[in-house]
């Protein structure tokens, strides 16, 4: 019966190896090969133990390793999420402030307030909003001025003005009274 033993470069198997013969030049008795037999034996398997703890801490060495991979990966995903994130917001708020800027310029254009009437123009290019400022600034214009004089009547009599007088102040009335 062979032992199995893991083999190491340049050293032959166990079981190649002759026994070394007893100092009396006769062979072993069987309890003595039977306790070499369980020594060797012995011997092997803690090898084979080693062996396998050796495997095992490299496999979970490589296994976190590839974790480690993996998760420096994760952060590298996660932060260039982050970052198209932050630019597509960005890139919003810079588009919203060009809209505003068109917006107060049509408006501006077309002779109406922009602090009042900006935010309701609509449209998505700079003509659209011009022609929607245009037809904003038409209705927000009267229909026709009406026609009404100075809010003195003695003006729209066409009496010359005085300078005033405090002493004597002008009267609404054609009525002299007496002093």
């Amino acid at each position: 019966m062979s032992t199995l033993t893991p083999e190491q470069p340049g050293q032959a198997p166990a079981a190649q190896q002759a026994p070394a013969p007893a100092a009396g030049g006769a062979e072993e008795s069987v309890e003595a090969k039977l306790a070499r037999m369980d020594k060797e034996l012995r011997e092997a398997r803690t090898e084979a133990a080693k062996y396998r703890t050796t495997l095992r801490s490299q496999e979970q060495a490589q296994q976190e390793a590839e974790a480690a991979k993996l998760a420096e990966q994760g952060k590298y995903k996660e932060l260039l999420e982050k970052e198209q994130t932050e630019r597509a917001k960005l890139a919003a708020e810079v588009a919203k402030r060009d809209h505003e800027a068109a917006q107060r310029k049509a408006a501006r254009d077309a002779g109406i307030d922009p602090d009042a009437w900006a935010g309701r123009l609509r449209g998505s290019t700079r003509e659209e909003l011009a022609a929607d400022a245009a037809s904003l600034a038409q209705s927000l214009m009267p229909a026709g001025a009406p026609q009404i004089g100075a809010t003195n009547p003695g003006a729209q009599r066409g009496d010359k003005i005085a300078p005033f007088d405090p002493k004597n102040p002008p009267r609404l009335s054609s009525i002299a009274w007496k002093k």
